[in-house]
């Protein structure tokens, strides 16, 4: 259990240190910006097989150290205003960041007993958000060179609890090959789905908000503060099984048909449904994939899910005119992404949560 504290600070100090970066930067420099976080987060999908490859045979205990890094690398690159620089290093920073979350995730599956595996991929995710949305929020008010100063000293500081988890956790060097069983490929399939959320957090929402001032108290009200009670779903998943998966899908499927009705209201019961069912859809995979092919496993579905949100997001922008269609849209990849969870519980057997490691 002391490796996961030593994690969850580490999560924390660096998303709090990171998240202000990230919000800053538009607001300093906007058109390069958005093409300098484009080019991150193109990295991050891109580079999630060959981290998930790497975890896989080294120890993450002493791969996840890399992580910071490439987070202290950009805010330095940034700090020079250079383009060249910037672009280089957020390329960098993608990679480096793929690393770290497969490591972090890894180390979970690896130093949590699975009965806890829930509570503690729902702990994960709150200190993330709690983290991101803090350090926006009180380091925003600086002046931005100040800003980037004080988040790459918090970045730093997030390395000092990943030094004694050097050496920890060592992969068994399997050759480079995708667990491509029934059970993991619905599980990728409906990875794909659940992705929706977040295109529908980023671009969906602004379509039926209409105002900016609507937008910030959707993602306060009803985003940041539900996205928090993500470790009850996790310990829901302990306790009840997987079929909690489905359920709180369906859950989500209700809320986003009764968006239009009352945006916020809904947008609540929409983020409790999607953070509930996160931390157990996450855990589901260690049930599913042996434990030596968890890491690529991990760098597989990171892969999905990033060209999910990415094609979602422009699939978005497209059918904003019409606004019927795209509603249908995202509700078919709900409703898609509870049936699949459905079928994978029960052609895999899990739906009464027998493990397989047992």
């Amino acid at each position: 259990m002391r490796a996961i504290i030593l994690l969850l600070a580490s999560v924390f100090l660096l998303m709090f240190g990171y998240n202000a970066v990230e919000a800053a930067y538009p607001l300093h420099s906007y058109k390069q910006a958005t093409v300098v976080l484009s080019a991150l987060y193109l990295s991050l999908t891109l580079s999630n097989i060959a981290a998930g490859f790497l975890v896989s045979r080294w120890q993450a205990g002493s791969l996840i150290i890399f992580g910071p890094s490439g987070y202290l690398l950009f805010t330095l690159c940034l700090m020079t205003d250079d383009f060249l620089l910037s672009m280089v290093s957020s390329v960098v920073l993608g990679f480096t960041a793929a690393l770290y979350w497969i490591c972090a995730r890894t180390i979970i599956f690896k130093g949590v007993d699975e009965r806890r595996w829930g509570l503690a991929f729902g702990l994960l995710g709150t200190a993330a958000v709690l983290a991101g949305g803090l350090g926006p929020y009180l380091l925003l008010k600086l002046p931005y060179e100040k800003l980037l100063a004080i988040s790459f000293a918090i970045c730093l500081l997030s390395l000092f609890p990943l030094i004694p988890l050097r050496g920890r956790w060592r992969g068994e060097k399997q050759p480079f090959a995708i667990p491509l069983s029934k059970g993991f490929v619905l599980y990728t399939a409906a990875s794909f789905c659940f992705s929706v959320s977040l295109p529908i957090l980023i671009a969906f929402i602004p379509l039926l908000a209409g105002s900016g001032e609507v937008v910030g108290e959707y993602r306060l009200v009803s985003y940041a503060i539900p996205s928090t009670l993500s470790p009850i779903g996790g310990f829901l998943y302990d306790k009840l099984g997987a079929i909690v998966i489905p359920a709180f899908s369906l859950l989500a499927l209700v809320a986003f048909l009764n968006l239009s009705t009352n945006l916020i209201a809904w947008g609540v019961v929409l983020t409790l449904s999607f953070s509930m069912l996160f931390p157990g859809f996450q855990a589901l995979l260690g049930k599913i994939v042996a434990e030596d092919q968890v890491a690529m496993a991990l760098g597989f579905v990171g892969l999905v899910s990033g060209v999910g949100v990415s094609v979602n997001i422009a699939l978005i922008g497209i059918l904003s005119s019409n606004l019927a269609m795209l509603n249908q849209y995202l509700a078919f990849l709900i409703l898609l992404g509870m049936v699949l969870s459905s079928c994978l519980l029960r052609s895999t057997g899990l739906k009464d949560m027998v493990s397989r490691r047992g």
